[in-house]
């Protein structure tokens, strides 16, 4: 989404303030949504991914691709996890980036802290977070894969840390639960956030 296309579309409607209101409404449920679809498209990416090299090599080498091949994936998972606890005040109570004596890669736990209303936005962050840390570190490694005059190794890490990125930004359907269930909380911050940023910072050089 071009956002200074946006804004100038507005802008052709007049400086009303309510023609950023619905310009602000529409960033907003595209911005809290994206990150259902982004967590859904990397589901399915993973999926595709086990599915075809399961009818090539094999059901194990699969799995041990699509989990343990990309690692650098879960370790950027359940961090991202951690730094949402500390963003948002919950206390961090464990974390662990690799196991493989259960069906989990890796977890973390931690407790709510302070009123309904924080403890709703530490619930819905701290679910989104691989899937908000993954979709802006691809942002920038598919930057700098087609803008960068890179080697034969530089795009190789790249692609590489683009798989495991691939393999591991999704949502766990307990991920997916909390976020659904709280995500509402987000509304008006993110609302306030945009508008404020469109009807008075319009002009910077920033769009």
């Amino acid at each position: 989404m071009n956002f200074s296309i946006l804004l100038e579309k507005t802008l052709q409607l007049g400086d009303s303030p309510w023609n950023f209101i619905v310009i602000s409404f529409v960033i907003t449920l595209f911005l809290i949504f994206s990150v259902i679809l982004f967590g859904f498209l990397t589901y399915l990416f993973e999926k595709i991914e086990i599915a075809i090299l399961k009818k090539i090599f094999g059901l194990k080498f699969a799995i041990f691709f699509s989990n343990y091949f990309t690692f650098p994936g879960i370790f950027v998972h359940e961090l991202s996890h951690a730094l949402f606890c500390v963003l948002t005040g919950a206390k961090l109570k464990e974390i662990c980036v690799f196991e493989n004596h259960s069906e989990r890669l890796g977890h973390i736990s931690y407790s709510n802290r302070g009123p309904f209303l924080l403890r709703a936005i530490q619930d819905s962050l701290i679910a989104a977070a691989p899937t908000i840390v993954g979709s802006i570190l691809l942002y920038f490694l598919f930057f700098t894969l087609f803008t960068k005059e890179l080697n034969y190794w530089q795009i190789l890490v790249i692609l590489y840390s683009i798989l495991s990125l691939l393999n591991h930004s999704s949502m766990s359907s307990v991920d997916r639960s909390a976020y659904l269930k709280n995500f509402w909380i987000l509304l008006i911050p993110v609302f306030t956030i945009i508008f404020v940023y469109l009807r008075f910072f319009q002009n910077t050089q920033i769009l």
